[in-house]
């Protein structure tokens, strides 16, 4: 049966603690020769992960690391407040050129076709930016 047909069993890292994969193998009658390379792998991996995590442990083990890796954290985590308060108020800016030119648009002597399409043509414009915050406000408004 094996012969002709060509198998493929796959064994890699991944979310999952446990994989039934190798015994589904054994139930779908794979050569042993299959199984004995797939247990091999899984094997190998499983030391792999097991030197990971103790490396890991190792590392919050020590204070003096651990200290480094909280701090990097913290700073990490104040740097990207910093970015989304910058990037908030560049919003809040252009936010107010969009509001200033759609009220220059001179909806009195336009039909309300025309008027609509310029509107969604300076929402487009300002959704083009590539400021995170007018994107979320103009793209929250239902036009």
């Amino acid at each position: 049966m094996w012969d002709s047909t060509l198998s493929t069993l796959t064994v890699q890292q991944g979310p999952c603690d446990q994989s039934f994969g190798i015994h589904v193998a054994e139930l779908a009658k794979f050569p042993q020769s299959v199984i004995d390379v797939a247990c091999k792998m899984f094997r190998t991996l499983l030391t792999q992960d097991a030197k990971r995590m103790a490396e890991e442990l190792e590392d919050f083990e020590n204070p003096t690391k651990r200290r480094r890796i909280e701090a990097c954290s913290v700073s990490a985590h104040q740097d990207s407040l910093d970015n989304e308060k910058e990037e908030e108020g560049a919003g809040r800016d252009m936010l107010r050129k969009f509001l200033s030119a759609v009220s220059d648009v001179p909806m009195d002597s336009m039909s309300s076709t025309d008027a609509f399409a310029r509107v969604s043509n300076l929402r487009k414009q300002y959704l083009d930016e590539s400021n995170a915050y007018v994107r979320q406000v103009l793209s929250d408004s239902s036009m």
